[in-house]
């Protein structure tokens, strides 16, 4: 199962501008195939996105079927953040400036 970056107070499933298979980029969540490769790509990752606060940050495994749904909700548009609710569904919210 893929993991995830989880905000730990907020629920928040991380998204930002990724590349696809056909080098098409788009807006989605960011994930990682097994917690090995999450492991060890994570620092680089937190580097390269200058997240500050890395610590509050965790990775969660989650079903392929949510993580899908959660790259649906976000409507490849960077104004919408994912969240899990507590029963670990996706649900949106519109970034307000």
């Amino acid at each position: 199962m893929p993991y995830v970056l989880h905000h730990t107070a907020t629920g928040q499933i991380y998204a930002c501008l990724l590349r696809n298979g056909y080098d098409l980029v788009y807006y989605g969540v960011k994930y990682w195939e097994d917690e090995e490769a999450a492991s060890t790509e994570l620092p680089a990752f937190h580097a390269s996105q200058e997240l500050l606060a890395t610590e509050a940050w965790s990775l969660l495994e989650i079903e392929e079927q949510v993580l899908k749904l959660c790259n649906v909700k976000l409507k490849n548009n960077p104004k919408y953040i994912c969240f899990l609710d507590t029963e670990g569904r996706p649900y949106t919210e519109v970034l307000t400036p």
